[in-house]
């Protein structure tokens, strides 16, 4: 069947030119206006460029672990004794090096999280253990520090307290081998236990990490820690040992990072994304009209 030709030029769908040259078609053959662009363009321009008022929260810096009165260079003890009065034949540190960290600022909530990574040397410690007496105890540990000469850590939300100071506590795991012998006294009587195998266990050093000022662009932030806390309890095969040595059962370490500025990371904010949306329905919609 053949359609009749309207007076409007219209002939099935196909428009001929006739009309003003803003109006379109549809499939009815009716003619429709079409709608400007500019309102949606101007739309896209305000959203883009509106300045963006909340606050940043991560934030970024690298930096030298330094140490304090007892070295000037960041440390720890790798140490194991039977307790105060026991030693160890080569009393190593573990030196920290470079600290890559992430900040999670959140100065409405009031809290921070702490996440990255230390690099450190060495990581391998051998050592005899022996303590004083006339019926010792005594042994030997092949010590290594899990990581591949990186610690990473995570401290999750901590909040902070009225001087913006957050505890962090960096732990530091251990895996290798002892080999012991336990001599123990009751009264006249000495009991002897021994032990040869792995072991695996974990200490922690204490930071506080401290936010001197903030604002959207950086963060001016401290770390130290500093202190001989007495050694954390590893027991292993029926046998207590303590992660101290020295004598004195205490573990020392030292860790400082002095003023520095952590640098704000951007992020993609709602205003944004929400004009990349229009942006992109605007060139869908002038694609279908050409």
């Amino acid at each position: 069947m053949v359609k009749a030709a309207r007076a409007d030029g219209w002939t099935g769908g196909l428009r001929h030119g006739f009309g003003p040259a803003n109006w379109k078609w549809n499939l009815q053959g009716e003619p429709m206006k079409k709608l400007p662009s500019f309102p949606i363009a101007t739309a896209i321009l305000i959203v883009l460029f509106t300045p963006v008022t909340t606050f940043s929260q991560t934030y970024r810096f690298s930096a030298a672990v330094v140490g304090g009165s007892y070295a000037n260079y960041g440390f720890t003890e790798v140490d194991l004794a039977f307790g105060p009065g026991s030693y160890d034949s080569n009393n190593r540190d573990a030196i920290f090096g470079t600290l890559n960290e992430t900040l999670y600022y959140n100065p409405v909530a009031d809290t921070v999280c702490q996440v990255g990574t230390v690099s450190v040397d060495p990581t391998n410690f051998s050592f005899a253990i022996t303590s004083r007496g006339p019926h010792s105890s005594y042994g030997s540990a092949d010590l290594n520090l899990s990581g591949d000469s990186t610690l990473a850590f995570d401290t999750g939300t901590m909040n902070l307290d009225g001087g913006q100071q957050a505890p962090m506590s960096l732990a530091i795991p251990v895996t290798g081998t002892v080999s012991l012998v336990d001599i123990a006294q009751s009264g006249n009587n000495y009991t002897t236990n021994t032990y040869n195998g792995p072991i695996s266990y974990c200490f922690d050093i204490n930071i506080d990490t401290t936010i001197q000022s903030a604002s959207q662009q950086a963060l001016t932030v401290s770390e130290y820690g500093q202190a001989g806390p007495e050694g954390e309890l590893v027991s292993v095969g029926g046998i207590n040992l303590y992660t101290g040595a020295g004598g004195d059962n205490t573990s020392r370490y030292s860790w400082s990072v002095p003023t520095v500025t952590a640098e704000a990371v951007p992020e993609p904010n709602l205003l944004t994304i929400f004009g990349c949306g229009l942006l992109t329905s605007w060139r869908l919609r002038r694609q279908r009209e050409n």
